[in-house]
Parts: C-alpha cells; structure tokens; sequence
C-alpha cells in the first residue's frame, strides 16, 4: 500500500433508472478494489440513493430499479465504467445495515487505489469527503470536513459552501481520513442550512453485520483496521507505565490519586528570535542627520561627545550577538512538520509528563495535528540497550513486552507501512556510560525521520545531551520553560479543584493558595518547577508545613509515599501486615540506586539480583538477622512495585525508580551520611555529566560541619580535558545552591568565581559563571555579597566616555588600584572606553612595570580577540621593549577586525612596511565605533599618500556608499587634515558647500573644527566666505558649524548677517555672538549692541551670553560684577548662571570665593538641578577652581561621593585619597548583555529588597540606554506590584533628567509606563515641548533599536493594544503603515493561540495584498490553521530578494509545502534566465533539492560566464549547495581566515547546515580538515558548524578527547556569529 494516497480515481458517479424514468444521476459512492485474483471489486454507497421514500427498506424496492450505470472519472471527467442490469440487480447489490450499500461489479483491469476501512472517527478528527454534487456533475468535489459528535455520526463541513443545496449528489460519498487510504464512512444525510451531515459510520458493530453478510452470500471479505480498540488497548496500557510520583503527592485517607491527565498543565518552550538574514551585506547610507534644536549646546562638553550613529551600531551588534529570549507555546513546536525534535529541560520540569500526556492525548484523538500517527513511547534506555536491531524491531519487541503485539501488529504495521510512527523516546540522560549506543540509536532514528519513514520526539536533561555530544541540530532542540506566574495558577486551581472533591469541608479557594504561594518568596524557584510546586500545593493543602528548598521537598515526596500513602493504602484494603519502614530502612533505597548508576546503563536491574544486593547489605548491618533481613526486602518489593510508591518493576523482571529525581536523591541520601563514602564517590564521579543533580543534592544535604571538608575534596579535582570547564560551573553551582554550609565559607569561596567574572576576557565563561551566581540570590548567605556585586555594575558610567580615564591620563602616578579600574576598563568596557583605557595605559606604561606585567599577561591567544586588540594597541609606544611586546603580539591570531587593525598599527609602528591598499581595505570594513582610530593611523602613518587621497576623494563625492569605499567621515577629516589645500580637495569642498546641510556626516562641528584649525588657501578661504554669507539666516541661528565657520570668515557681510540673527533670538544667542566677540571684538558698534542687549534684555535671555560678559563690557570691572552678580543672585533658577559664574571666577577667583561660596554650599544660592541645568557647571567649577579649600572637599564628600557626575573631577583633584579611590569602587564597566542579565533576574524576584530598589533608583546616573531603559522599566514593575502608583509616575517624569538617554528612550520608556497601567486615554493628551503630541513622536520610531524591556512590555500588552478590532492601538497609531509596523512585531513574539494573534489574523486576511515581511509568514506557520492564507503569501512574496524573506521562503515550502504541485509549478527551472528571472526560485530549489540537473546547468554557467553574484542569501544558498564538497572547505576556510564578514557568516549557516545534513561526503571533507589544521579559526569553525548540524557526532566526541593543548584558543563560531573558546564550544 503506498503511503503517497490519492482517492479520487476511486470515486465513482451513479446513475439510476428508478422506477422507469430513466437513467438519472442519483449519487455517489467509492470504489473498493478487491485482490489481484478477484473477479469483482465492490462500490461502497448509501442505501437511501437508489430509493425515493428514505423509510421504505432498500429490498423492499428492488423491483423498481431498472438499471444501475457506474461512471469512473478519467482524463478529467467521468465516463461510463459498469453498467448493472435488471436481471444482476438483486445478485449485485449488498444492503447493510441502516443505509451502508456495497454494489458489486466485474473487475477490469484499470487500477485503482487500495484503502482500508476503520473506525477511527472520532470528535474533533479532520477528514474530508469525497463524491459529486448535482451542480458540478463533471468533477469530484472534495470538501474538508472535522467531526463534531461522533456519537451521532455528525460531521461539519468547515470547507465554504456557498449553497448546502449544491451538495445534492454527494450522498453515498466515501468520507476518508487526511492523506491516508481509511475510509470511515459514507454521507447518509446533511442539513441544508447548518453545513453538517451525517454519515454511515464504520464501528464495530458494522464491520461485524459487514462480515456477516459477505459470508453469508459468500463474497470476499474486506480489510478493516480497528483502530480506536487498538489505541484504547494501548491507552490502558500506557496509562499503567506512566505511574508518576506526582500522582501521589495529593491524596488523602479515600486514596484517590491526583493523575497525570487531571493535573497536567501544559508547557511553554523557550525559542530565541533573532534577525539572522538582515540586509546589511552593504555599508549603510550615509543620511543627513537632522538635529533637534532644543538638545544642542546645552549639554556638557562629554555630552556633546556623544554620537547618534555610535549608539545605532551599538545596538546593531548587540542584537546580532544576543538572541532574544521567547516564550512560545508547546503547539508551535509539536507538530508534524518537525520529524525529530529533542525536549530539553532540568528535574522536574515536565518533560517526562509532557511526553506521557502527549502519548496519552493521541491515542484518545485528542492532538487534531498529529491526526493519524501512531504513538510508540517507550524508555530511551530500552532503545539504547537494543540499539543493534533496526528502529520497527525495536517497536515491534517493545510491543511484544508490553503485551500490545497480538491485537495491535496489523495497525502497527500499517503505521509504520503509512509512515505514521511517531516514536516518543524518554529520557537520553538515564542512559549510563555507553554514549556510543545512545549515539547510534539516536542517528538510526534520525535516518529513519530524515528519510520519511517516522516522527520521533526525544527528551532530556541539558547535561544528558552534552554527555553524547548531542547528535541533534540546534534547530531540532527547545528547551521547556519554567512554569508561569499563569500556569502556576492554574496548576494551583487544579489541585484544589481535586482536593476540594475530596475533603468538602475544608473550603480552600485556588486563589487564597495562589496569592500565599506567591507571598512565600524563599521558595520563588521551587514554584517554577511543576514537580517541586505540586509538592508545595500538596503540602499546604494537607496542613503540613511547606518545604523551603529542593532537599525539604524531596523529603516531603519521601514521606508520602512510603509513609502516609501506604498507611492509607493498607487502611483501605483492611491491610494490617507489615509494611516497608522508610525511616528505618531509607538507606536500603540508596544502596539500590547508587548500585543502578554505577552498573546499569538504563537505570534499571534484575529484581532477583537487586533482592540479592539489598539482602547482602541488610545482613552486612545486622549480623543474625537474616531472616527479618529477607522480610523487609520482601516488603520494600511486595509494597513498592505493586503499590504507587518509589520502585517500579518494568518489562522483564527489571525494577527501576520511578523518577530518576527521586533515584538521584536517594542516592545523595545514602552517600551524605558517610564522609569517606562521599569523598570517594565525589573523587570518582564528579565529571560525570549524568551524575549532575546527584552531586548538587549531597552537597544540598551535608551539614556545615561536613561540607567544607567535602567541597576542599571537590575543589581541586581536575580532568585536564574539556570537562574542567563543566567541573569549575559545576563548583560554582554547588555553592550557590548550598543552604547548609558555613556562611564565611561560601562568601570565601564564591569570591574567586566573581574575580574570575570581572578579569576574564571570554564572554561565554563571564556570562554562565554569572548565570549560576545571581542564583545566590535566592541564598540568604550570598544574597547580600550578589546585591553588592551588581551595584558595582548597575548603574554604569557612559558607554561612550568615561570622564575618569581621562582624569587617570593625567595623573602622575597610578595606585594599584587605578591600575587594575584601567585593566577591567579594557577588558569589559565598551569599544570606546576601551580606547580611553589603552590610552591611558599608554601614558603611564613606559615607567610603570607592574602596568606592564598586567598588560602583557593579556596579550595572549587565550584572551578574547575583540579584547586582546586593545591591550596590543596599548603597547604602541615608545620606552617599553617593542621586540618583546613583538613576540606576544606574533602568537596572537588574527581573530577580528579589531585584532587585524591593531595588528596592522603596531606593525607600522615598528617600522614595517604595510601598503596604502591593505590599509584601505581594512578601514573600508571597520565599525563606526573605531573609526576616529582609522582617523589618527591614516594621518600618523599615510600623511601625504596619493592612493589614500583618491580613495578619500571618491567616498567624499559619492552619492551613497560602496561596499570596499571608506566612509565619508573618515575621508573628510583624512583631506582636511592631511590635503585641504590640494586643488582637487578644494573642489570637493566647494561641491559640498552646495549642499544644504554640508559635511552633516555625523559631527559637522568637528570638521569644521578641523578646517578652523588649517591654514587656509585663498581660494579655499574665499569658497568658504561667499557660501558662509549667502547662508539661510535660520542656519545661521542653529547650525552647529556656525559656532566655528562665523569665526573663519571676517566679512562684514557676516558680522550684519550676525546681528540681524540675534535679535530674533531668544535662547542659544551665544551661536552668533561668540563670532561676533570673536572677529569683531573691538568694533565699537558690534560691543554697543551687545551691552545693550545685556542691559535690556530679560535674564533668562541675555544670561545665554553671560560668558562673554568681560568681552562685551570691555573689562569694565564694575559693569561686570554687576551684571553677573544680578544673574548669580536672581531667583529664577532657569537663569543660565554657570556661565557667568565661570566668568566670575576666572576674572575675580578670590572675590567670588569670597562672596559666594558658602552661599552656594549652603544651598542659598537658586540653581536648577535639571541634569541640565545649571547646577552642576557651577559646581563642576567650584571642584576645578577650588578643590584645595577644606569646605569644597566636605561638600564633595557628604553630598557626591556617590554621584558620577563628578568622579573625574575628584580623581583629578584628589588623586589618592579615599575618595577619589571611591570614585573607582562603583559605575564598574560590564559587558550590556551581563548587565541586561542582571536586571532580567532581578525583575524575576517575587519581592525586591530595599538595596535592590535603591540600585534601580540610580538610573539617572547610568551611561547605556539599553540599562537605563530596562532598570527603569524593572522598577516600574516592582512598583507596581506593590501598589506605589504615585512613585511610577514620578519615575515616568524622572527618566527625562538624565544626560545618557537621546529623548527618543525617554518618550518611549514613558509610553510603556502607561502602557502597562492601560491608560492610553490620558496618554495621548501629552504635548512635546516643542508642539505636537508625544505619541506621535514616540510611534515614529517605535520598534528602533529598542531594549529588550521595552520589547517585553510592547509584547505583554498585546491583547489590550489588539483587543476590539484595534481599538487601543488606533488611539496611538493613525497610519496603516504603522499598524503594520505592530504587527510585523507582535507576530515575531506573541503566544500563536492568543487573542492577539486570532486578531492578527484576521488583520492579514484583510490586508493580505500589502504582506512582505518574513516573520509574518514564520507567524502564520505557527499559527498552523491559515495554510491557505500562508501559501497565498509565499506565491506573493515568491520573487521578493530581501534577504530574510528568501530565507524564510525556503524554510516554509520544505517544511509546509514540499509536495505542493502549484508551487512546484512555480518553481520549475525550465524557463529561467539570467538578469530576468528571481534568484529566490534557484535558491528554494537548492533547499528543496529539487531540478538538480537543472541547478547544475545554471551553476556551471555561472562558472563559465562568471556571472555576478549579489550578495544576498539566495547567492549564498546557491553556491554552498552546488559546489563540491572541496570548495566548500576552501571557501569556508578563506572566510574564516581571510573574509572574516559577519554578514557572509550569517547567510552560509542555514544552507551549509542543510547540506552538511544530506551530503555524507561534505561533512567528511570538514572533519578531514578539522582533524588535520593547526589553525585555531578553522578548528572552532569547522567544530560549531559540524556540532550544530548534528552530524558527525561520534566522531567529535572523540576529537574533543584530543584537544586539550587547544581549549583555551579562540575561533569563530560560525553558528552563533562571535568569537568563541573551543573548551566552550565542545561541551
């Protein structure tokens, strides 16, 4: 029988002379081939087509049909096939039953497909039905059907009719099962208005009258298949295996038991949405930059530093590197599209029972997608004992075992002849210590899915899979996510609703239980754990105390189950024999499962052998009791394997625990009472991955007496292979999670790991140490330690300057201290703080030794690249040993750009020669962040170079940039200060002055300071002074440039144009007047103005020119102080008085202190503490001009010592002493992903203490937005909890007092706040200082470069913006293109069976016209019920180029439309042309594998031709699938070595991985050169991309056996995109 089903030729039209009228259309039926050997061949139809009175029986009627035609649909239409005659009517025809009518008729020798009859119609299943309607008489209707009550046998139509009356002709059609050869029955009757029928169904008891009559008239039996006996046979027996210790966690003294399906909560999964196909192959645009007025000049000078395009490639690289974490729902993942798919998740994290509901569910038809697969669960450890048999043997003897074979093996065999297995395998991780057979059995499994024999579904633990080094894909492994604060509700509604069944008077409310569980925050861990939660349920439902850690649980699980549950048990079966004696005999359990782990493989033994060791050890106990040895083992087994308890006895005689939890516990439990055992077991196990959570529950378990002793045996325990890095987190993990130990000792210890954090280099290993530490958070020893840990980090200074480097430059001499702020700075600051850092290090290295030591210890290949750049580009100077700095420098391996081009500079710096061309091309790739670097190489080393001019002079000129050109910013300042004067240069300048935003390049401001600062050729001179006068007065007014190009020209043209500006002037006046000081300071009608305007003017006016009040008075001593004194002592605080204040100071020092010091220490004096307002200038000069006086010093120390604001300043002036070393102590410098880490575990506290709060406080003082976005949106959450509304809505006020934060966060930091109280009404009435509404300016930039908080609070409210028909999200978005922009979002990120996505859905079907983003398409996959809509958008899009949609395209036609013939039309080669047709259609064909010989064809002409590729994924998916496998290995090892282009990474992994995955002779080619480099860039790549594919795996496994000498070098892991260690990378 052929799996590929096609039933339309079966399907028959019949026709009738009834009663004589003639030969008329009366209905439909199906025929039913019979054997080869047959004479006949039966049509299956309804009785009731061939009478006109329904009630009258069809015998009855015989004598009124005449004759009975059978038409056959051929070539398009039907045509005549069999004709029955009167005389043969009674002898052909076979009424059964109500309605059922089989017509038998000679066989001929057309084919016609086979199909078997079953009774697997059931509520809820798919199928669809197939005859002719009386309207469409010359074709087969096909109509999509779904059962609604199979107890009446009525099916609803859900295909569109527009008429039921068109139906007419359709009875007696087959209704089949989807794409499978089952028929369930025939239509009987439908209703004409509600779209349902009713059909003649195939139970039982039809098929047994079937047989009856067939036998009876002695015609050939049929084929059924009794599928629902079959599945309800194998239901109960899975239902006896899956007995499950949480079963018995809430029982009372009635013994009802709490069982899987009654207390099963479904999981969610954890996925990561990354932008993996951007269209960033190409260097950006270089845009105009529009600046917004009002934010100019009055920030302060490290303000004015900050840069808009910096901030934006930040971010960019931040969301390349860092993934985002989702949570999806399990439906999006558990479908048949996926063939094998590996479960991961920790102890009781509800794999296990998910797998067993899962199987549980299927068999009652109760999971509609998997319709018709067969569910095979079984133990992964009885696969992996019998690996050696191939995977249907394997099924076939666990069936046998099982005691299924007999009844089930004709449906077992149809399954697997249908390729309808799905094989559910439990457990990888509790196989023991053969990984080769759990290998081997994993990859038969995978053959068998990836050839489209099966589905399998694996499960286990994280350290299970890298004990094998997993064989499975990346994108075939999710991980279960913890429970909800939702799904522990209802878990908690569950179990009361049970318990409130039993015990009636005890009047518990799930939501009084909800609301104490989530008071009760020592156990906020616990709770996200189904196992550990239903224990806390159970617990406090049965008033016992509840547990507050793993070990008080598992103890309470103990308890039940030998104690309480057997009591029960016993009392309700009158039972008073002996029992097992847990508390007495709890060791025997350890023994066993100790005895299990060392020696079995599946976690299981022969129940004799276990009776002999556990006799054995009673007796070694006891001497002379044997007997009553013999007794309690008896108990235990008699007791235990036949009662709910801790032991099970399996298939064969072999006996098991019945959680591997409570087997590891048990284990722990026997081990913790002796030292010696302990230590021993510690020695010998403790790198052994699947012993994991035995080692974490002993070190749980030991008392602070034992523990020190244990863990100082722990700790120096190496393997000098891979596993030490597993066995160091492991350590650490003991730590954090050991409630027990000596308080000082782990303070003591968990020290080393958080110096390991701060001073190593490797991203991977800073970030799962800290992963493991901020657990210690849930420890009340660490707690405090951890909290102070993260304040040094959070808040942070800025990511662009930090003013204390600059302040170290200066010093004379670095303390130790200032040495190690400097080497952190380097090692986890931002790119350029790093270059600050490496500066300053330059500065102080020559005579600082200690420096030196500390620089060269990272000058290594073991330090990350992107960090060992700046340690070499410190070592640039002179007055150290350049040829030793030279042999560390040589070792390390060019990893990065940053290493190439630091490389690259101390090489010129030697000496060496390096061409204008390599130097080109490399400042060509490099990021914004070091291009001011790129800047001072080319002017130091390339001054007056010819080639790098004419390369300057085509990117200054050029409308957009090329991808090879260097960037308009490095090339203006490169010409301006290396060629200004050149003829060709002046041109330039002179073609940019016609623009009306020129050199607006980012910073215009600093190339005119460049230009300021050149002397100038006469005719440059004059270019700029006759573009200068024809200005626009506007720029003129508020151009940034006009600070400095006013004091260039000296025309008197633009002293006029000047004053004219100023009077229409009334803030930032100091643009025009500083020219005018400047240029025309002695004209006595520029000074007469401009007293006058300070004179009249009103202060807040005049006061923004207040710095230049000596100029205007002409040092007019008494005019001066005067005017200044008025501002100083003027109440309004708005006034600018830093400036005059300056101006005090620097003409008057002693007079102003004299006057005013105390009175602005003291507070007297008004000053706006805006962040920025005038305050903080004023006292920023008062530290500057008068650090030395005592009162200065204690102002500084009682009231900023903890203010960043002036940490430079006090480290410049009060180097040494204790507060400037303070200075050094806090705003640490930390990676943003580890410090977002930090605050996304904070906001997962239940409660926050009032030291966290304080830390969340400080946002105003932090230097990142992403930070600041997230710690302000985490407070806000915390506040709210706890109901301080008011203090939300200060903070939403507060957020815009921070000079880190560009307004666009503020506004949007402001929106979520609102967002999340659902008070959009109010929100939209808030107006921008500057006109307008707010909400209009935050959606115009809603979804850019956006912190992950804010995301998550934008995707939390996703049901209230979409929730009637929009209504919400039209208050604050009045475009269509911004909808649109809300639903591309939400669609990469919302729950697929929310309200919101039922209404996206619908927002697509109604604009499906207008879709073309990709991760709409990924949703509508997920969402799985709109295939049709889905299909319609991938035609649509088919051509679309955009890299992420060609992508996407591929992924969904191999996964959803494989076999689709429309699209396979599309997709056909036969036309294509080069430069005419879509590349997208070649690329989709590549991962279909389809048109091979075609795809040759094309790919050889593209050789021949050398046709230009664009650089997009399609290009990319076309060559890594056509070229052979040794080009594959040359290509993929010139771009690791040579390339090195992070956007050529991302487009190779998906296709390589495919083909990796289908190509045998690729992957061997890859693990050749893998096993025969030296290189460590190839060795890291060739392993990630090899490892991630699942391929190859035993042969890794062994490889990584060999690479000790080569864990600690750094490669790039071509799958993830970054620079990773090997020892990372293999475990």
């Amino acid at each position: 029988m052929n799996s590929t089903f096609d039933i339309r030729s079966n399907c028959v039209k019949i026709k009738a002379d009834i009663n004589g009228r003639g030969i008329q259309f009366r209905g439909s039926g199906v025929l039913y081939p019979l054997g080869g050997d047959e004479e006949y061949d039966y049509i299956f139809t309804a009785q009731h087509i061939l009478k006109d009175d329904r009630r009258k029986k069809l015998k009855a009627v015989l004598d009124r049909i005449g004759t009975i035609e059978i038409e056959v649909f051929e070539d398009g239409g039907f045509v005549p096939y069999k004709t029955i005659t009167r005389d043969n009517i009674s002898k052909s025809l076979l009424p059964i039953d109500e309605d059922f009518l089989i017509i038998r008729i000679d066989k001929s020798e057309k084919h016609f497909t086979p199909f078997l009859l079953a009774d697997d119609l059931i509520e809820g299943k798919s199928m669809q039905l197939y005859g002719v309607s009386g309207e469409a008489q010359d074709i087969i209707t096909r109509l999509d059907c779904k059962c609604v009550d199979s107890k009446v046998d009525l099916v609803n139509i859900t295909s569109h009719v527009e008429n039921m009356d068109s139906l007419h002709g359709m009875s007696g059609g087959g209704v089949f099962a989807q794409n499978q050869p089952l028929m369930y029955g025939v239509l009987w009757k439908y209703a004409a208005t509600e779209g349902e029928f009713h059909n003649v169904k195939i139970t039982q008891a039809l098929e047994e009258k079937i047989k009856s009559q067939l036998t009876r008239r002695k015609w050939k039996s049929l084929n059924f298949i009794n599928i629902t006996q079959c599945k309800q046979a194998m239901g109960i027996v899975y239902d006896g295996l899956f007995r499950d210790v949480n079963d018995s966690i809430l029982v009372n003294r009635n013994n009802t038991q709490f069982h899987l399906e009654a207390r099963f909560v479904m999981p969610d999964f954890i996925d990561e949405v990354q932008n993996l196909y951007s269209d960033d192959q190409g260097k950006p645009e270089e845009k105009l930059v529009r600046v917004d007025p009002t934010n100019i000049y009055m920030k302060s000078d490290e303000i004015q530093e900050y840069s808009e395009q910096y901030l934006k490639e930040f971010y960019s690289q931040l969301n390349k590197t860092s993934n985002r974490e989702i949570r999806i729902p399990a439906s999006t993942i558990l479908n048949p599209s996926r063939n094998i798919l590996l479960i991961v998740g920790g102890p009781g994290s509800g794999k296990s029972s998910l797998l067993k509901y899962f199987t549980l569910q299927l068999l009652k038809g109760k999971m509609g997608v998997y319709d018709g697969y067969l569910p095979v669960w079984m133990p992964f450890s009885y696969m992996a004992r019998n690996c050696d048999s191939d995977i249907k043997n394997i099924v076939r003897d666990w069936f046998q075992e099982s005691k299924l074979w007999e009844k089930n093996s004709y449906y077992l065999e149809y399954a697997f002849e249908q390729h309808k297995i799905l094989l559910i395998a439990d457990g990888i991780d509790e196989w023991g210590d053969e990984p080769l057979q759990a290998d081997r059995i994993i990859r038969k499994v995978k053959a068998e899915t990836e050839a489209g024999n099966l589905l399998a579904i694996f499960s286990s633990r994280e350290y299970g899979i890298a004990n094998i080094n997993s064989p499975f894909s990346t994108s075939d492994t999710y991980t279960i996510a913890p429970l909800s604060a939702l799904q522990q509700d209802e878990l908690v509604k569950k179990c009361v609703d049970h318990y409130n069944g039993l015990v009636r008077e005890t009047k518990r409310t799930a939501e009084f239980l909800s609301a104490k569980l989530r008071s009760l925050h020592d156990v906020d861990r616990m709770k996200e754990n189904p196992m550990l939660l239903t224990i806390l349920i159970g617990q406090y439902l049965q008033g016992n105390e509840l547990p507050h850690n793993n070990i008080a649980a598992m103890d309470c699980i103990m308890e039940q189950l030998f104690v309480k549950h057997q009591q029960s048990r016993k009392y309700q079966a009158y039972d008073y024999s002996g029992s097992f004696d847990y508390t007495s005999n709890k060791m025997m359990l350890g023994v066993l499962s100790k005895e299990m782990f060392d020696n079995y493989n599946d976690g299981s033994m022969d129940k004799t052998q276990a009776e002999i060791l556990l006799n054995q050890y009673l007796n070694s106990q006891t001497s002379g009791h044997e007997l009553s040895n013999a007794h309690i083992v008896d108990d235990l087994f008699r007791h235990d394997t036949h009662q709910l308890g801790v032991i099970e006895e399996r298939i064969g005689s072999r006996i098991s625990f019945i959680n591997r939890q409570l087997q590891e516990f048990v284990a722990a439990k026997y081990l913790s009472v002796d030292i010696d055992r302990a230590k021993v077991f510690i020695r010998d196990n403790v790198s052994n991955t699947g012993l994991h959570q035995v080692v974490l529950f002993l070190f749980e378990m030991m008392p602070a007496s034992a523990f020190v002793g244990l863990y100082n045996i722990l700790k120096p325990i190496m393997v000098n292979d891979y596993r030490d890095y597993y066995l160091y987190k492991l350590k650490l993990e003991v730590l954090v999670r050991s409630v027990k130990a000596p308080k000082h000792f782990l303070q003591e210890e968990v020290e080393e790991y958080i110096h390991r954090i701060e001073w190593e280099s490797d991203y991977d290993t800073k970030h799962d140490l800290l992963e493991i530490l901020l657990d210690g958070l849930y420890n009340t020893s660490l707690q405090d330690r951890i909290e102070d840990f993260i304040s040094k980090y959070i808040p942070s200074a800025p990511i662009y300057h930090d003013s204390r480097l600059s302040s170290l430059a200066q010093v004379a001499d670095l303390t130790e201290e200032d040495r190690q702020f400097i080497v952190l700075t380097v090692i986890n600051g931002d790119v350029n703080n790093k270059i600050l850092a490496s500066e300053v290090i330059r500065n102080h290295i020559a005579g600082d030794e200690r420096l030196l030591e500390m620089i060269n210890s990272y000058i290594a290949p073991s330090t990350l690249p992107e960090v060992v750049a700046f340690f070499i580009r410190s070592v640039i100077v002179d007055g150290i040993d350049i040829d030793k700095e030279n042999e560390l420098v040589r070792k390390v391996v060019t990893g990065d750009i940053f290493t190439h081009f630091y490389q690259i500079e101390f090489s010129l710096f030697k000496g060496e020669p390096v061409s204008s061309d390599e130097i080109l091309e490399l400042v060509s790739e490099l990021p914004f962040s070091i291009q001011e670097e790129a800047n001072r190489l080319l002017q130091q080393y390339f001054p007056h170079d010819g080639t790098v001019m004419q390369k300057a002079l085509v990117s200054v000129s050029a409308s957009y940039r090329k991808r090879g050109s260097i960037s308009k910013d490095i090339a203006w300042k490169y010409l301006l200060t290396c060629w200004i004067n050149h003829p060709n240069v002046i041109k330039a300048i002179t073609e940019e002055l016609n623009n009306e935003y020129p050199f607006n390049i980012g910073n215009s401001y600093e190339v005119w300071k460049i230009i300021q600062g050149q002397k100038l050729s006469l005719d440059l001179l004059q270019a700029i002074t006759e573009w200068a006068v024809n200005r626009d007065i506007k720029h003129i007014r508020w151009g940034i440039e006009s600070l400095i190009v006013n004091t260039i020209v000296n025309d008197p043209r633009i002293k006029a144009k000047l004053i004219e500006a100023l009077e229409g002037m009334t803030s930032h006046q100091h643009i025009v007047v500083y020219p005018l000081i400047k240029n025309w300071g002695q004209d006595a009608d520029v000074i007469e103005k401009l007293q006058r305007y300070l004179d009249e003017m009103p202060l807040n006016q005049s006061s923004w020119i207040s710095g230049y009040t000596y100029e205007i008075y002409q040092g007019n001593d008494e005019r001066i102080k005067a005017y200044l004194d008025k501002c100083i002592n003027d109440a309004d605080n708005g006034i600018m008085k830093n400036l005059a204040v300056s101006v005090y100071i620097e003409h008057y020092k002693e007079e102003f202190a004299e006057r005013y010091m105390s009175r602005i220490l003291n507070g007297e004096i008004s000053m706006s503490d805006h962040i920025l307002g005038s305050k903080w200038s004023i006292l920023d000069a008062i530290i500057q001009n008068y650090s030395e006086r005592q009162d200065v010093k204690e102002y500084v120390q009682n009231y900023y010592s903890d203010d960043y604001r002036f940490a430079g300043q006090i480290i410049a002036k009060y180097h040494g002493s204790e507060l400037a070393s303070r200075m050094l102590r806090k705003w640490y410098h930390m990676d943003t992903r580890l410090r977002l880490m930090m605050i996304h575990k904070i906001s997962k506290l239940s409660s926050m203490d009032e030291h966290l709060e304080n830390m969340l406080r400080l946002f105003k003082q932090e230097g990142n937005a992403y930070v600041i976005c997230d710690t302000v949106l985490c407070l806000v959450d915390h506040l709210k909890r706890t109901g301080r509304d008011t203090d939300v809505f200060k903070v939403a006020e507060e957020v815009f007092d921070t000079t880190q934060l560009t307004t666009e966060y503020a506004y949007k930091m402001r929106f979520c706040i609102y967002l999340m109280y659902h008070k959009l009404d109010e929100y939209v009435q808030l107006n921008l200082r500057t006109g307008g509404k707010e909400y209009e300016f935050v959606q115009m930039d809603i979804f850019h470069n956006n912190s992950p908080y804010i995301e998550k609070t934008i995707v939390d409210e996703a049901d209230y913006l979409l929730a009637d028909d929009m209504a919400n999200l039209k208050k604050i978005v009045k475009e269509d293109k911004n909808i649109y922009s809300y639903i591309v979002f939400f669609s990469k990120y919302i729950n697929p069976t929310s309200d919101a996505a039922r209404i996206i859905v619908k927002y697509l079907n109604e604009n499906r016209d207008n879709i073309d983003d990709a991760n709409i398409l990924l949703f509508l996959m997920k969402v799985g019920n709109q295939k049709h809509l889905l299909k319609e958008l991938v035609i649509a899009n088919i051509d679309n180029t955009n890299s992420e949609m060609s992508a996407t395209l591929a992924q969904i036609i191999v996964t959803e439309f494989n076999n689709d013939e429309e699209i396979k039309q599309l997709l056909k080669l036969e036309q294509w042309k080069w430069h005419d047709d879509s590349f997208n259609k070649i690329s989709i064909n590549c991962s279909l594998n389809t048109n091979g010989e075609k795809l040759k064809e094309i790919y050889n002409e593209s050789k021949k031709n050398k046709h230009q590729l664009t650089n997009s994924y399609a290009s990319y998916n076309f060559i890594f699938s056509m070229m052979d496998e040794n080009k594959v290995v040359e290509n993929l090892k010139y771009y690791l070595t040579e390339l090195q282009d992070a956007f050529a990474y991302r487009m190779i992994v998906t296709p390589l991985t495919v083909r990796l995955k289908r190509d045998k002779a690729t992957a061997d080619k890859l693990y050749e050169e893998l096993l025969q480099t030296e290189d460590p860039r190839i060795r890291v790549g060739f392993y990630s991309i090899l490892s991630s594919a699942g391929v190859k795996s035993v042969e890794l496994r062994d490889w990584r056996e060999h690479q000790y000498q080569h864990l600690d070098e750094y490669g790039h892991d071509i799958v993830l995109n970054r620079d990773r260690k090997l020892i990372v990378i293999v475990q």
